[in-house]
């Protein structure tokens, strides 16, 4: 009896680990544009702002995207965050070195939605094989 309960506890903490590590995630893999976009592990962006950088950084800013208030952030002003925000886009090239990555510095603020990154680099890297 002892050792189903002890066997039960064990099973839920791997499980609750493996559920935490999925929820602070910091890649994002998008498969229909073969890019993954790293953000730094020390970040202290939530999972949903990572999620919204991440999504912007690879398909962009929609016209038709609703304005945002940026709650009182117009009258007392942004609680910036700074962090650096890698995308790696997946064979560019033909031959090695076959993708390119960018790095971004992405400024974000803790009481909005507001989001901007500037790009600071890019490079070619040695990151899939050829074909």
């Amino acid at each position: 009896m002892k050792r189903n309960i002890i066997i039960s506890i064990v099973c839920l903490m791997i499980l609750s680990t493996v559920f935490i590590t999925a929820a602070h995630s910091s890649e994002f893999y998008y498969e229909d544009e073969d890019i993954t976009v790293r953000f730094e592990s020390d970040t202290e962006l939530s999972y949903e702002q990572k999620q919204a950088i991440a999504d912007k950084m690879v398909y962009g800013s929609s016209n038709d995207e609703q304005i945002s208030t940026y709650s009182w952030c117009w009258l007392v002003g942004h609680d910036i965050v700074s962090d650096t925000v890698i995308a790696i886009e997946h064979k560019v090239e033909e031959t090695v070195p076959r993708c390119i990555e960018r790095i971004y510095a992405v400024e974000t603020c803790t009481a909005c939605d507001y989001i901007d990154e500037e790009l600071v680099s890019t490079t070619y890297i040695f990151c899939c094989p050829e074909d």
